[in-house]
């Protein structure tokens, strides 16, 4: 059976960058704020549950925009996400690991900075 055009990794990530942009935006003009932050993050980590590789993919791409736009509000969270990366990081597809490992180094760096806050 042959591949649909729609179903091909470059339409599928060319699909995957407005999500990403859509979430920097809004963490830029804080629409994202505190109090909806668990909300967006457990969406996020319930999509890293999915078994779907384009799935994986954007949920790891959205935490690293996350984390870049708004490292400050999801310092005490890390962990689930830091473990539900872990678990991911070892996807059959190259693209999707990339952005796991990715999306894994920067959120390491945000609970290290967590780590180090005065209590």
């Amino acid at each position: 059976m042959q591949m649909a055009t729609s179903d091909s990794f470059e339409n599928q990530e060319d699909s995957m960058v407005g999500p990403s942009k859509l979430i920097a935006e809004l963490t830029k003009i804080g629409a994202i704020g505190t109090q909806g932050m668990p909300t967006v993050l457990q969406g996020i980590h319930e999509c890293l549950e999915i078994i779907d590789w384009a799935t994986h993919k954007l949920a790891a791409d959205a935490l690293v925009v996350l984390a870049s736009y708004s490292g400050p509000l999801i310092t005490n969270e890390t962990s689930p996400i830091i473990e539900s990366l872990e678990a991911c990081c070892f996807d059959k597809v190259k693209p999707v690991r990339d952005s796991m490992m990715e999306a894994l180094q920067v959120w390491k760096k945000i609970s290290d900075k967590g780590d180090t806050a005065i209590p």
